[in-house]
């Protein structure tokens, strides 16, 4: 019976080639059950390990009983260790985040520099089982796709869980056959966590109905990790299909299939730009395409099903509907106005008139002219036009975007009067002559450099 958790964490590693037998292994060490059978049984089966600590000082006494404990534990065992002590609370309070927020980011972002001064391979974390099952059931109460029906990967980057496919009857029986002790932390008895409450109130109610119900559901979830592929495939054949039928090139925007948003795991934009653009056909593949952009399953179903035009935001972007596609902005990467220019020349001197430059007879102008956003119920009269429209308008008329006229600029004179949409539109006013003597142009620097 003791051997089995050896066995069964052995196959793992091997089936997902989770370690080498060469490297070096880090193991997240807290001091609990789990964590210590899975530094020993790292041991017992020959892989190089060190352990990792963390002291969040979240639990008085019983932390410093953690550290000391796991220090022991190393010392007897000649196993090197290292310790980080986190002011969790102050952490939490500065970045306006929960205590559990904070001491992930933490953990993780000291577990990232470990791996780089040790120069380890991996860093194993011991989540098993049941753990998964849980995080199953979690993402299933929160609303959730198919990843998150796929619960805890075996290698998440340089994370790995080689106990995932072993039971928490495992563990204990590996420890206690060692006659090997561990520490209990108070608060995975406390109900107040969701988690806690799965983990004490559902699943024991699970096993009542049936015994082998962490079983099935663990085997579920890595049923739907070995089908991701699959479905990753379908969704970019069908935003293949998607981009034959619909031209995306609008604006200064990037172009992007479905398939391309899914690929990166923190969904950058190559390109650097702000925002992008693609199109979908099915809420599935609106989630996927928005996956690691914090946006909740109600607001993915509300915007699926909005009017033109309608801007949802999540904690890290902005969605907007715009007709056939979606534009998705991150708010991290704010968009700068553009740089514009104003010169004046001679008339004699004006050549061939340039796509996006305005051109007013200087004299006529009162000046100084200024650049700014366009406002709400701003009006100028169009070049070519008797009377005056409203600029937004005018910009709905050229199909320019919500974000696009979010970035334009107009150009104004002393008495407030609009010359021009920057690049865009003239208005009526300043019109050169055959008389002009003076020219005044105004464009984007981008465009008339």
């Amino acid at each position: 019976m003791s051997c089995r958790l050896l066995e069964q964490t052995e196959r793992t590693i091997q089936k997902h080639r989770l370690i080498s037998s060469d490297e070096l292994t880090l193991v997240a060490l807290s001091g609990g059950a789990d964590s210590v059978a899975l530094l020993l049984a790292l041991k017992e089966l020959g892989f190089k390990v060190e352990a990792l600590h963390c002291n969040f000082h979240l639990r008085g006494e019983e932390s410093d009983r953690d550290e000391l404990f796991v220090r022991q534990l190393c010392e007897a065992n000649g196993i090197t260790l290292s310790v980080t002590h986190f002011h969790t609370t102050d952490y939490a309070d500065n970045h306006k985040i929960s205590i559990e927020m904070a001491a992930r980011e933490l953990r993780y972002n000291w577990f990232a520099e470990m791996l780089a001064e040790k120069g380890a391979g991996c860093i194993a974390v011991a989540h098993h089982k049941q753990d998964q099952a849980e995080t199953l059931l979690l993402n299933l109460l929160r609303g959730t796709g198919m990843r998150g029906l796929a619960g805890m990967q075996y290698r998440n980057g340089n994370i790995i869980r080689p106990m995932l496919d072993c039971t928490k009857v495992q563990i204990t029986d590996f420890l206690n056959h060692r006659h090997q002790s561990w520490v209990e932390d108070s608060t995975n008895q406390q109900r107040d966590a969701l988690r806690n409450r799965i983990r004490l109130n559902i699943i024991p109610r699970l096993l009542d109905i049936n015994p082998q119900a962490v079983e099935h559901i663990a085997h579920t979830a890595e049923i739907i990790q070995e089908s991701i592929p699959i479905y990753e495939k379908g969704l970019r054949n069908l935003a293949e299909s998607n981009l034959a039928e619909s031209n995306l090139m609008e604006s200064n925007l990037m172009e992007s299939t479905l398939a391309e948003n899914c690929q990166g795991a923190d969904n950058t934009n190559p390109s650097g730009n702000s925002e992008r653009a693609f199109m979908v056909s099915t809420l599935t593949e609106l989630h996927e395409a928005l996956r690691h952009c914090h946006f909740t399953s109600t607001q993915e179903e509300n915007i699926f099903t909005a009017n033109n035009g309608a801007i949802i935001e999540s904690a890290t972007h902005r969605l907007l509907k715009n007709r056939c596609h979606f534009i998705l902005q991150d708010k991290s990467c704010t968009t700068q106005l553009k740089d514009t220019e104003m010169n004046t020349i001679n008339a004699s001197e004006l050549g061939k008139m340039k796509k996006g430059v305005s051109y007013f007879d200087s004299d006529k102008i009162c000046h100084p002219v200024t650049i700014r956003p366009i406002m709400n119920g701003d009006r100028m009269k169009p070049f070519g036009m008797n009377g005056s429209r409203l600029v937004s308008d005018i910009l709905t008329d050229l199909k320019m975007n919500k974000f696009d006229k979010e970035h334009q600029q107009v150009a104004v004179d002393a008495k407030g009067n609009i010359l021009c949409i920057v690049g865009v539109r003239s208005s009526n006013l300043c019109r050169i002559t055959d008389s002009t003597k003076t020219i005044l142009t105004i464009s984007y620097v981008t465009q008339h450099s």
